[in-house]
């Protein structure tokens, strides 16, 4: 059986992408669709541009109070800029999240400004190889792996402890 936040993350990401399962998105009214995450703390790593702002936008515009991440402060002050620039309840820190004291930064500032985690949504990751595959070096797969997958995991050692006091 499902652990309560790890169905609670598979209807966060189903709500946010719809259409990944077909169904389309819903179109919903404002206060329809603040309430859908109301009260809850998102954190997401790597949510400065592109599907991580995506994310992180729509969160907030369903409720959530959020914390941004990048490993760059200008990247960072101006998500949370723009969001909060469109009444978006938005916080943002510096996180690399290959850094241990990074990610434990990131998790104290959702604890510190909003009381709890809700979601840990992990969207950082680096590709620094293009080319054939079968040219990489292990130095390649070391960063790949260190960054996707190792502090992925590592955010949710320091993240679900949080998340299963909230229920």
């Amino acid at each position: 059986m499902l652990q309560s936040w790890v169905r609670e993350a598979i209807f966060c990401l189903t709500k946010l992408h719809g259409t990944i399962l077909g169904r389309g998105i819903q179109k919903r009214t404002l206060s329809e669709a603040a309430r859908i995450h109301k009260s809850k703390v998102a954190i997401i790593t790597g949510s400065t541009q592109g599907i991580g702002l995506a994310i992180a936008r729509r969160l907030a515009q369903d409720g959530a109070q959020v914390v941004v991440s990048s490993r760059k402060k200008l990247n960072v002050d101006r998500a949370v800029e723009e969001l909060t620039a469109e009444n978006l309840s938005v916080s943002g820190v510096v996180c690399h999240i290959g850094k241990e004291a990074d990610r434990q930064r990131l998790v104290a500032t959702a604890l510190e400004h909003y009381g709890g985690i809700d979601y840990m949504i992990s969207n950082a990751a680096v590709n620094p190889f293009v080319g054939n595959i079968l040219d990489s070096t292990a130095e390649v797969w070391d960063k790949i792996f260190d960054v996707n997958v190792k502090s992925t995991f590592l955010m949710a050692q320091l993240s679900v402890p949080h998340m299963q006091k909230r229920g």
